[in-house]
């Protein structure tokens, strides 16, 4: 039987977990209220529940919040302002209404484009409160770190961070040494998840081509899944399709990228890392090793030398897919909305670590995440950290839950066995991030570098890394003594 519409089942699923592991098994059950604007709300009332940490008597008298997003992703963003009839858009609609009405406020959303960090940044400077509290994306924001803009979140009013609608991990690897955070993840928008990455496996051309992916699942779920079986299965997945005599969009290949930067999530779902705490708790940089050498050898292994990989940058790989011409995709978990209409049989699976001495897989989340931040001089503290709080909050019971219902009532999973929800609880497990790579453009830009493996056959990495490092100590250095700053 065909499967239409998994990848929408995937991220819902994964939220779902993420949800009922913390919270148990409780049912929610809905009640309407009325806000200032007489709109119908559906307030949440469960059986148990955990509390967010916002007194009932607060009452911001009708001020208004002034939120700053990021239109990056094309569904899904904070500024809903009507019931759209799409399921997650209207419970976003949901939470916010229902967050302006615990708090007697109004949000007013300021759309940022691109260019949100020079929005804020100017702001700031000029002193206007123009913007309260920010949905911007990672990479663009990081610098106002550097120059000390952000708000340090770590002890602000109302923000309880321990709450598992808080992304503790993410949270604690963006944060500075001295623990104060300047960026947060959690579930008041979807990105964290949407934008981590995984391994699609055409389940239908592994039958074709005699091999098992039954065999693969299992060395997942035995934590054998490593990059030699991962580079021998691809290596002779190649067909001339189309006859011309040329390796191109027309032919069928084992794995398939659309981007070189794809070699970020090669690079640390291998188990690389970039940096490790130590017992002072400051990130130092332990990059330079045999591990990462023999990382960048095998990325260079499969971008000039399997003869079963195609690499073309912005080329558009859902129909390899549809089309059942590739074995393996590497994409972003947001990737997989487009795939709704494939009905080739697919299966989402975490990307392959180094060796077996990685005791675990990983799925790092992209630098073009969007994450919350707060200006520094923000005048309205306690409304935005009530308000940020109670978005996380609603987020994690009312938006994340109905992002899995849509794929349950619509049947987006294909055989929900047990398999198939230990791949999916493995995925959401696995989200990570670095330290060295949420701030790789204030480190000398060191793990975005080893993307020209792709372009260049005889990239070398000692080569690379001592043309690097003098910079990227310096930089390093820098970072910390800016985020050390209150």
């Amino acid at each position: 039987m065909k499967h239409t519409s998994a990848s929408l089942f995937l991220t819902a699923a994964i939220l779902c977990t993420a949800c009922l592991t913390a919270c148990g098994d409780h049912a929610n059950t809905a009640a309407s209220v009325t806000n200032a604007d007489t709109e119908p709300v559906t307030e949440i009332t469960t059986e148990s529940h955990l509390k967010a940490s916002i007194p009932d008597e607060l009452d911001f008298g009708g001020e208004t919040l002034n939120i700053l997003y990021c239109p990056i992703i094309s569904t899904y963003n904070i500024n809903q302002t009507e019931d759209s009839g799409d399921n997650v858009e209207s419970s976003i609609y949901q939470a916010n209404q229902a967050v302006m009405e615990q708090l007697n406020c109004t949000f007013s959303f300021i759309e940022g484009g691109t260019g949100e960090n020079t929005l804020m940044k100017n702001s700031i400077l000029a002193d206007d409160n123009a913007f309260d509290t920010a949905y911007a994306v990672q990479w663009l924001t990081i610098s106002m770190i550097l120059d000390q803009m952000l708000y340090n979140l770590e002890e602000a009013p109302y923000l309880d961070l321990e709450k598992p609608w808080w992304n503790a991990g993410y949270n604690e690897e963006a944060a500075a040494p001295n623990g104060q955070k300047y960026i947060l993840a959690g579930d008041l928008n979807l990105n964290t998840l949407r934008k981590a990455s995984v391994l699609v496996m055409n389940t239908d051309l592994m039958t074709d081509k005699d091999l098992n992916s039954d065999d693969v699942i299992k060395q997942i779920l035995d934590g054998n899944w490593t990059w030699d079986s991962f580079s021998s299965m691809t290596r002779d997945v190649y067909s001339d399709v189309n006859g011309d005599s040329q390796r191109d969009a027309g032919d069928t290949y084992g794995i398939a990228c659309t981007t070189r930067s794809i070699i970020d999530h090669i690079v640390i779902n291998s188990g690389i890392r970039m940096t490790e705490r130590n017992a002072e708790h400051i990130p130092e940089i332990i990059f330079n090793n045999e591990k990462t050498l023999t990382v960048v050898e095998n990325i260079t292994e499969l971008f000039h030398n399997n003869a079963g990989m195609f690499y073309m940058e912005g080329c558009s790989f859902p129909d390899f897919l549809a089309e059942n011409r590739v074995l393996f995709l590497p994409i972003l978990l947001s990737s997989l909305e487009s795939y709704r209409d494939i009905e080739t049989n697919y299966a989402v699976i975490p990307m392959p670590k180094l060796d077996e001495t990685i005791d675990h897989y990983s799925a790092l989340v992209h630098d073009d995440t969007t994450i919350v931040c707060v200006p520094n001089n923000c005048r309205k503290t306690d409304l935005t950290f009530a308000a940020l709080e109670l978005l996380a909050y609603e987020g994690y019971y009312r938006v994340m839950p109905e992002y899995y219902n849509i794929s349950m009532k619509q049947k987006y999973l294909r055989g929900s066995d047990d398999t198939a929800v230990q791949l999916i609880d493995l995925i959401h497990d696995s989200i990570t991030t670095d330290f060295g790579y949420v701030y790789n453009y204030e480190m000398g830009s060191v793990i975005v570098g080893l993307r020209d493996c792709a372009l260049q056959n005889s990239f070398n990495f000692s080569s690379f890394y001592a043309s690097v490092e003098k910079k990227m100590n310096k930089q390093y250095t820098k970072l910390l003594e800016a985020m050390e700053k209150d």
